[in-house]
């Protein structure tokens, strides 16, 4: 008898002592479960924001570059004034828009042009571009400026 009570005395003080740890272990491997998704969640926002940033980014370039190649820009930014000469870059994309704007800065001493240096009648025009990258449906801009100077004829 005495092999019995101590059986059921074992039993009866460790009643449920294993369901509470259990639990205390399921709660822990949960909490570490919502963790890990949200961590990967926040990279998987922090690859989409990069990559959104190098679109707009690209975007921007194109456009100033776009101004920087014509010239009838740079000509119509000369009369323009303070506004500038505004355009925008067909990028053959609905998501993403390009835009520049072409300010006239001045004309100077076309420095390092080896004709200037005799006063031949040449002269550096220099302008101002900034390009804007733009996906609206993201709220995402990128803006990018450029100065550059073309040598030409004086005036």
């Amino acid at each position: 008898m005495t092999g019995r009570t101590r059986r059921s005395i074992g039993q009866a003080t460790q009643r449920g002592a294993v369901l509470i740890v259990s639990l205390v272990m399921l709660l822990i491997t949960t909490m570490l479960g919502v963790t890990a998704i949200s961590s990967s969640r926040m990279g998987e926002k922090m690859a989409a924001n990069a990559m959104n940033r190098n679109v707009t980014f690209q975007a921007a370039e194109s456009a100033i570059e776009n101004a920087v190649a014509d010239t009838n820009n740079l000509l119509q930014a000369i009369s323009a004034g303070d506004a500038g000469v505004n355009d925008t870059l067909d990028i053959n994309s609905s998501d993403v828009a390009a835009t520049s704007n072409t300010r006239y800065q001045g004309a100077g001493l076309a420095v390092g042009f080896s004709l200037a240096a005799d006063s031949s009648g040449f002269s550096a025009y220099r302008f101002e571009i900034t390009g804007t990258g733009a996906i609206s449906a993201l709220n995402a801009q990128t803006v990018s400026a450029q100065g550059i100077s073309r040598i030409g004829p004086s005036n």
